[in-house]
């Protein structure tokens, strides 16, 4: 008898021992979901993002709303003057923001940038007076550094971040920031482009696409970001092909709406990021960073399909139907120079369904 008690001590024991192995599971599991939750929706934001303003606006619900930060300052390295200095703040001092610039390797922005390693400071009390200039009132609290790099290249910038308690960034706040920096840092970079594009209006007021001659500068600046972070890079080329007969047919009026209803299917059809063109009276151009040649092939015969499902009308005749062509040219895939890349993109278009 006792040692039927004993053996059920034992198993009780045992099971206990058990529970408390999976309450500690479970409570892991649900950490980690709340971790990948955050910053699924914080990628969410940042998709949202088109242009500074948008930028700015994601940038500042994210810190402030997702991570309860006060303060935060984007320092940029500056290559002519090899400098880092504050681009985009929000809450820090910004008269005496302007004043500070950092050397690689200097302070703890310029150690974050060189080291190219997050850097976080939990209690400011604790460091060395004077060196975090720029904070509003006395210093304290903490402060992270992340450095806005992006894969193995050298970081951009340096992203700095200040909360008036101590030791504020949890340890699961530190391992989503250092998650979030590269998708914001791609965030930035191509907000800034559609913005300077956007300055010197280089659309189209038809097709709201860029136009012709902004692709060389266009293609050359999504060139050096792909051969930096090694993302491929696609030019898909899309041709109407009896175009010119539909214009000499039914003139100008007919033609503009054909334009309108194409690049409006074109633009709504390809992400924010990517650009498309207006080449050409009867060729579009679509600039697509980030994607294989695999991808834009499948694309591009969707497009192809779809451009050719539609049906214009004019009153002097029934339906008139496109005949589309579509080409395909990756970097590196098919070649590693800007200009053969448009040149391989317009050649050999894939012929039009009958």
């Amino acid at each position: 008898m006792t040692h039927s008690i004993s053996n059920i001590q034992k198993k009780i024991e045992e099971l206990e021992d058990k529970f408390a192995e999976i309450e500690s599971i479970n409570n892991l599991l649900t950490h980690q979901i709340k971790e990948l939750l955050r910053l699924y929706n914080a990628l969410q934001l940042l998709n949202g993002v088109f242009d500074i303003k948008d930028f700015i606006r994601a940038i500042r619900k994210l810190f402030l709303e997702f991570f309860q930060t006060e303060d935060f300052a984007f320092f940029v390295f500056e290559e002519r003057q090899h400098w880092l200095l504050v681009k985009y703040s929000n809450g820090f001092a910004k008269r005496r923001l302007r004043e500070i610039f950092y050397k690689p390797g200097e302070g703890f922005v310029g150690q974050a940038y060189l080291q190219n390693q997050m850097i976080y400071v939990p209690d400011i009390s604790q460091a060395r007076p004077g060196a975090f200039l720029g904070l509003p009132g006395m210093a304290r609290g903490c402060l992270l550094y992340l450095p806005l790099a992006h894969g193995d290249q050298p970081p951009l910038g340096v992203l700095k971040l200040h909360k008036t308690r101590v030791n504020g960034f949890s340890d699961a706040d530190r391992n989503v920031l250092s998650q979030l920096t590269e998708p914001i840092t791609i965030t930035m970079l191509r907000s800034e482009r559609v913005d300077m594009l956007n300055r010197q209006s280089w659309r189209d007021p038809l097709t709201n696409m860029f136009r012709r001659h902004t692709l060389s500068l266009l293609l050359e600046a999504e060139f050096r970001r792909s051969q930096r972070f090694q993302h491929p890079l696609s030019l898909l080329s899309v041709r109407i092909e009896n175009f010119g007969k539909i214009v000499q047919i039914y003139r100008s009026a007919f033609r503009d709406a054909i334009l309108k209803q194409v690049s409006g299917y074109l633009n709504q059809n390809t992400r924010l990021f990517d650009i498309p063109v207006h080449y050409d009276n009867n060729i579009f151009l679509l600039l697509l960073p980030e994607t294989t040649k695999k991808d834009a092939c499948a694309l591009a015969e969707k497009i192809k399909l779809d451009l050719e499902a539609m049906e214009f009308t004019h009153k002097k005749a029934g339906p008139i139907k496109l005949a589309v062509s579509t080409n395909v040219a990756t970097y590196p895939t098919d070649t590693i120079e800007p200009p053969l890349l448009v040149k391989l993109a317009l050649s050999n278009l894939i012929a039009s369904s009958p």
